[in-house]
C-alpha cells in the first residue's frame, strides 16, 4: 500500500528545507535577525516534516510513531515561535515581543505535556486497501488544541505584516510585506487542513483530497513568503 500522508509530509519537508537553506544563504540575511529567525523558522519545519514522512514509513512500531509524533511537537511549536519572533523584530516592540514569546512557549509547552500525558500508541489506517497512515495517538482534543494554538499565533505574523504593508509608502516594501502576509495566508489554511480537518474521517476521496490541498497550499505558502523576504525591501 502507499503511504499517503507521509509522501505528502515528503513533499513539504523538500519544500521548507530548500526554503531554509535558500534564506539563510541569501546575503540580505546577514545582519538581519528578522531574517535568521525566519530561515530558522523553516528549517525546524523541515525537522518535523521529516519526522512525519521519511520515519513512518520503515517503522511498524505503534509505540515508537508516537513518540516521534511527540518529539516532532518540539520543532513544529519552535519553528512557529521563530516566525512569530521574526514578525515581531520588525515590529520593534520589545514588551509586546516578551509578552506574546512567554505566552507561545507556556501554551506550546502544556499542548506537549497533554500529549504525554494521554499517551497511547499511534493507529495505522487504510483508505481504500490502496492508502495507508499513521493516526496520531492520544486524546483527539491534543491534536485539536494543537492546531487551535498554531493558527491563533500564525495570524500575528499576519497581521503584522498586513497591517505595515497598508501603512508604509515606498512601494518595494509594500510589495514585500504583502507577498509575506499572502504567504501565511496560505500557511493558516494549510494548517488547518492538516490539523483541524484532516482528523475528521469523512471517507477516503475526502482524506485524499484534504491532505492534497494541505500540501498545495503548504507551497504556496512557503514560496510566497521566501520570495517576499527576499524581495528588495528593507526588511
Amino acid at each position: 500500500m502507499f503511504p499517503l500522508f507521509a509522501t505528502v509530509n515528503g513533499i513539504i519537508f523538500i519544500i521548507a528545507l530548500l526554503a531554509g537553506i535558500k534564506v539563510w544563504k541569501s546575503p540580505s540575511t546577514l545582519g538581519s535577525p528578522a531574517r535568521e529567525y525566519f530561515s530558522f523558522a523553516y528549517l525546524l519545519a523541515a525537522i518535523y516534516f521529516f519526522l512525519h514522512s521519511f520515519t513512518e514509513i520503515p517503522i511498524s512500531n505503534p509505540l515508537t510513531i508516537q513518540q516521534i509524533n511527540i518529539v516532532s511537537k518540539f520543532f513544529i511549536f519552535t519553528s512557529i515561535g521563530f516566525l512569530v519572533a521574526a514578525s515581531l523584530e520588525i515590529h520593534k516592540n520589545e514588551k509586546r515581543k516578551s509578552i506574546i514569546i512567554s505566552s507561545f512557549i507556556a501554551l506550546s509547552s502544556g499542548s506537549i505535556l497533554a500529549s504525554i500525558l494521554t499517551f497511547t500508541p499511534a493507529k495505522i489506517k487504510t483508505l481504500e486497501n490502496t492508502f495507508f497512515y499513521w493516526e496520531p495517538g492520544g486524546e483527539q482534543w491534543t491534536i485539536l488544541f494543537e492546531g487551535i494554538l498554531i493558527f491563533i499565533f500564525l495570524l500575528i505574523p499576519l497581521l503584522i505584516f498586513f497591517w505595515k504593508g497598508s501603512i508604509v509608502t515606498n512601494k518595494d516594501m509594500k510589495k514585500q510585506l504583502k507577498l509575506i502576509s499572502k504567504g501565511f495566508s496560505f500557511l493558516i489554511v494549510s494548517i488547518l487542513f492538516n490539523f483541524v480537518i484532516l482528523p475528521i474521517e469523512v471517507s477516503p476521496v475526502f482524506s485524499l483530497l484534504v491532505a492534497s490541498g494541505s500540501v498545495i497550499f503548504a507551497a504556496i505558502g512557503i514560496i510566497l513568503t521566501v520570495k517576499g523576504f527576499l524581495y528588495k525591501g528593507n526588511l
